[in-house]
């Protein structure tokens, strides 16, 4: 009887340390938030920097500045409208 008893009581113990185990929450999502904070102020946050410096640039350009386009040729600028720039690259 003594074997059964402690086969049960053994068994009760065990499940009481399982319970008490058991990882928080919050410490399962941590690796994921900890993530997210890096993927923010790695990507995210430069990118938004370089956009909104980009748009004050574009909104700065006016008639006479010189620049250069994406495809390499140089001009001055000539007419500013609202969704293009007249680029003038010879005389």
């Amino acid at each position: 009887m003594s074997n059964l008893t402690e086969f049960f009581i053994s068994s009760a113990h065990a499940e009481g340390a399982a319970a008490a185990g058991e990882p928080n929450t919050f410490m399962q999502f941590l690796p994921l938030f900890t993530l997210l904070v890096i993927f923010y102020f790695l990507i995210l946050r430069p990118q938004q920097k370089r956009a909104k410096d980009q748009k004050a640039m574009l909104e700065a350009l006016q008639k006479g500045d010189e620049g250069v386009t994406t495809g390499g040729q140089r001009g001055r600028i000539v007419k500013v409208g609202e969704n293009y720039l007249g680029l003038e690259v010879a005389d």
